[in-house]
């Protein structure tokens, strides 16, 4: 048998609990600890997975999502290309911004599955950022070296930190949006009435 004892506003909780509870909970407590890092490391092998493409293979997905792009602002008249020349050209001139954007996004979406992944694991405050970008950046690295070994790629700073600038960009999404709702909680807790006001209005 082990005793709990909970600090509370109203005073002290004992709580006791079998030990079979306590080592279900213990249990429990670690396997969702180690499958809050399976979104990251899903998303890891993803990127991985797009940076092994070969030079042609990258450069045929964005000039398909490029292509895409003219050919819907053409029928809804945002743009309207004299020739296929000029339509080739719209077409290469926005494969570069896709790839750049399509990386951003996808680290991302790795640098908020990164911070659920320490945040299971008790990270709070400025440190789960840090610890949240400072992964990201290091496996934006790992993966421009990777891609030093493909053929038709290369490895450069400069995507390094066009890749941890959307990890950057989503980290302060989610601060912004913990501080809204740190403000939303605190609003409630000074609005509601005490126990002894609801007596009062009795």
């Amino acid at each position: 048998m082990h005793i709990f004892l909970r600090g509370q506003r109203t005073g002290l909780q004992i709580c006791l609990q079998p030990d079979y509870a306590c080592g279900m909970g213990i249990y429990m407590k670690w396997l969702i600890r180690i499958a809050a890092w399976i979104p990251a490391i899903v998303m890891a092998v993803m990127i991985g997975s797009f940076s092994g493409q070969d030079g042609n293979e990258s450069q045929g997905l964005s000039n398909r999502v490029a292509e895409c792009i003219v050919l819907t602002a053409e029928k809804v008249n945002i743009v309207s290309p004299e020739d296929d020349y000029e339509r080739q050209r719209m077409i290469e001139d926005l494969q570069f911004p896709i790839r750049k954007c399509a990386h951003m996004t996808e680290y991302a979406v790795f640098t908020c599955f990164v911070l659920i992944g320490f945040y299971a694991w008790g990270q709070r405050g400025a440190m789960l950022y840090v610890m949240g970008l400072a992964v990201t950046f290091l496996y934006a690295s790992s993966d421009e070296i990777h891609q030093l070994f493909i053929p038709g790629r290369s490895g450069q700073f400069t995507d390094v930190l066009i890749d941890t600038s959307g990890g950057l960009a989503a980290i302060l999404v989610v601060m912004a949006a913990a501080a809204r709702i740190r403000k939303h909680n605190d609003c409630l807790l000074y609005t509601s009435p005490s126990p002894r006001d609801k007596r009062q209005y009795r």
